[in-house]
């Protein structure tokens, strides 16, 4: 799985404000690898169906067993409903267990510049996780 560049599925409004969810996903064991792609793949096509998304990354290292992802979403509500859902719930719960510490940090309240200052994708951004 290489790493995906931004995808954006709506125009941000400069004037709004959004969720921007930032997350480290390292797997215990490189043999769960094609298992993480698996699910990844779900839930690239939830992504691609959830009507409050604006745009997601995600950052692999496969050599390292790290991942992060990087998503902007209309707010909190979305986003939990989103987490909620099937296949997201399901892949919560079948690859905790199958992995390190992870780490999850949101931009909450800042008005953001989608194209501006996620451009970067989660090159930039992913170096915040790294403490996690």
């Amino acid at each position: 799985m290489p790493t995906l560049p931004w995808r954006s599925f709506k125009l941000a409004d400069p004037e709004n404000q959004y969720l921007v969810l930032l997350s480290y996903l390292p797997l215990k064991h490189s043999w769960r690898i094609p298992q993480f792609v698996l699910h990844t793949a779900c839930i690239m096509d939830q992504l691609r169906k959830s009507s409050a998304l604006l745009g997601y990354s995600l950052r692999a290292e496969l050599r390292a067993k790290r991942f992060w992802t990087l998503s902007a979403w209309q707010d909190e509500a979305a986003l939990q409903m989103f987490v909620r859902t099937q296949p997201h719930s399901h892949t919560m719960n079948a690859m905790v267990p199958r992995m390190g510490k992870t780490g999850i940090t949101s931009l909450d309240g800042q008005r953001l510049r989608i194209a501006d200052e996620l451009g970067g994708g989660t090159n930039a951004l992913a170096e915040r996780l790294r403490r996690f």
